[in-house]
């Protein structure tokens, strides 16, 4: 009979006063006794359910979320806490905020509202986080398919590279306008120390490209200005010497069938660049290519190059055909040994 609520109880008492019997009155003091036990009940459980303030010291106040700060100290408000079921219960429902705690001690209560505290505000501020700015990762897929349109498919392949290496890594999860000055400058120095002078180069003109067309799409500030870089000297050819020209000349001449020896003596005596050679076509006094500084979308320029004495001399040990078909890689290679 405790758990029955007291409305159902003044029914038993209505009926029973309804229906008159021998037993009413011992019926009738029974449930009289229930609800003066529910009563008293009740009132016990409000007096131990009494709030009480939950008292902070000034470091602990200093160390809340500053919105939270602000309401407790200029706001008016107090956060409470109840006791019952042998534990406190702390709680603070004000300007949409729902922050609750529990424990059986009261220290440890208040070491729990500090931590939820800064929780719940920090969870607060992810979620209301600016989304109208893309993530890196995004936005720069973007950018690539842009310049697509204008580049070679070797500079392209160059940009997929710089971007899946470094820049992806370094950025990707980051929103575009939360992405500072230092972060840039930490990124480009770490590619320095790291004596990664070419990339660090490429990756700066690249992330100056990502971040002008940023500004223009979504009005944030650059972090690209004032980036400062260690200035790299590119490495440029030399002429071979009489005797490096006459070991190499030897070497491709004995592994004539090779056809990247071929390469390498049509690029020895027409000073053609490695990714002409597929290009070239071959006449009686000279050789016909397009130049590899075509940018891309812009009419074929092509070049005629004339067939020296010494490129003459030589031509018997050229297979002009297969040398058209072998890559870089494999003329770097060849070169090395």
């Amino acid at each position: 009979m405790q758990g029955v609520p007291q409305k159902d109880l003044n029914k038993v008492l209505l009926f029973l006063q309804q229906h008159p019997s021998d037993e009413s009155d011992e019926c009738y003091s029974i449930v009289l006794k229930i609800g003066l036990s529910l009563s008293a009940k009740k009132k016990e459980r409000a007096i131990t359910q009494k709030e009480h303030i939950l008292k902070f010291t000034k470091k602990e106040i200093d160390s809340m979320p500053e919105p939270i700060r602000i309401l407790l100290l200029y706001g008016e408000y107090e956060i409470k806490y109840a006791v019952y079921n042998n534990s406190y219960h702390a709680s603070f429902r004000r300007d949409g905020y729902n922050i609750q705690v529990s424990s059986k001690n009261l220290d440890t209560l208040r070491k729990k509202f500090l931590k939820a505290a800064s929780e719940y505000v920090r969870k607060e501020k992810v979620h209301k986080e600016d989304t109208s700015t893309p993530f890196f990762k995004d936005f720069v897929n973007e950018w690539l398919n842009i310049r697509a349109v204008k580049i070679k498919e070797s500079t392209y392949r160059g940009y997929v590279n710089v971007i899946n290496s470094q820049l992806l890594p370094t950025f990707g999860e980051q929103r575009l306008n939360k992405i500072t000055r230092a972060d840039v400058q930490a990124f480009l120095t770490n590619l320095v120390n790291d004596e990664k002078f070419r990339t660090a180069q490429k990756a700066k003109v690249m992330l100056n490209s990502v971040f002008e067309l940023a500004v223009e799409d979504f009005g944030i500030k650059s972090p690209m200005a004032k980036i400062e870089l260690a200035h790299y000297e590119v490495k440029k050819g030399r002429s071979l010497s009489k005797e490096e020209e006459k070991t190499t000349v030897d070497y491709c001449i004995l592994h004539k069938d090779n056809p990247a020896c071929s390469a390498i003596l049509i690029l020895l005596y027409s000073g053609m660049r490695v990714g002409e050679l597929a290009s070239a076509v071959l006449y009686d006094n000279y050789i016909e290519c397009e130049t590899e500084k075509t940018r891309k979308g812009y009419a074929k320029e092509f070049r005629k190059i004339p067939l020296s004495p010494m490129f003459q001399k030589i031509l018997p040990y050229i297979d002009f055909e297969k040398a058209k078909t072998v890559s870089s890689y494999t003329v770097n290679n060849t070169v090395k040994k």
